[in-house]
């Protein structure tokens, strides 16, 4: 019963997902040849002067259209001086990166921006389940990851506060968005695209799962807690100490919603 509602918002994204498979496809992010950041100040392109935002058009004799092509173009001249044209704005400069400079074998140290498509199956049911399966799997990993990295940049605040040094924050708290900021960047997609409202549903359902089964007391993974608790020891928590969880689940649960809340407002404001 405590994993009711996770397994129901699961099972309910996987079908979204096998409805999108059969029709428009499965969202993907496919690289391309822009540069989005690099990766470290001893980024070999950084080095070489390029910046973020620039387009790498050719690398040597080879012409570069895709993320695909680039980083197949780097590796083939691991370690050797290489030479590249990227478009900056409306203008075309070259620059030459040499080997030593490499950030590693076969890498520039860039991080490629990517560009989203979503990728059609062919119509056969197997392939949809099975393909909308491993969507669902592996968008649900990269959701836990967020939100460990999330509460471990909040933990790293607090303790900050109290001049505690734990490590530079996973992720800035600034950038946390609430479902109101998700509906705004998603609302104009929504207006040319219906499909992506299956792809929100898909996300939010996934979302809700992934939150619900965290160790918080006031939740479904909370609950799920205090019966392992009793499975081993033997015995129910007391009723003073689970009440006292409880309500230190909620006000650490209404602070996260205050606090994406409060960003959504300040994005608005700003933006």
């Amino acid at each position: 019963v405590a994993s009711g509602g996770i397994v129901f918002n699961i099972l309910f994204a996987f079908l979204l997902a096998i409805i999108m498979a059969a029709t428009i496809g499965l969202p993907t992010a496919n690289a391309t040849n822009n540069i989005s950041a690099f990766v470290d100040e001893a980024s070999a392109a950084q080095a070489a002067g390029l910046k973020a935002g620039d387009q790498i058009i050719q690398i040597n004799s080879t012409q570069i259209a895709t993320g695909t092509e680039l980083q197949k173009a780097v590796k083939s001249y691991s370690y050797q001086d290489i030479n590249v044209k990227i478009r900056r704005a409306t203008s075309a400069k070259q620059y030459q990166i040499i080997s030593t400079k490499f950030y590693s074998k076969g890498s520039l140290g860039v991080i490629l921006g990517h560009q989203k498509a979503y990728q059609k199956y062919p119509m056969n049911p197997l392939t949809w389940i099975i393909e909308a399966f491993k969507f669902t799997v592996n968008t649900m990993i990269g959701m836990l990851i967020s939100v460990i990295a999330i509460f471990a940049s909040l933990f790293s605040k607090i303790a900050s506060i109290f001049g505690v040094s734990i490590g530079p924050a996973a992720v800035e708290l600034g950038e946390v968005k609430g479902i109101v900021g998700i509906v705004q960047i998603i609302s104009q997609d929504i207006k040319s695209n219906a499909f992506l409202l299956l792809e929100f549903a898909i996300l939010l359902s996934l979302n809700l799962a992934v939150i619900n089964v965290l160790p918080i007391p006031a939740l479904d993974g909370g609950h799920l807690l205090f019966m392992a608790y009793e499975a081993i020891a033997g015995k129910k928590p007391s009723e003073k100490d689970l009440n006292g969880a409880m309500q230190a689940g909620f006000i650490f649960l209404l602070s996260i919603i205050a606090l994406t809340t409060l960003n959504d407002v300040k994005n608005w404001i700003w933006h």
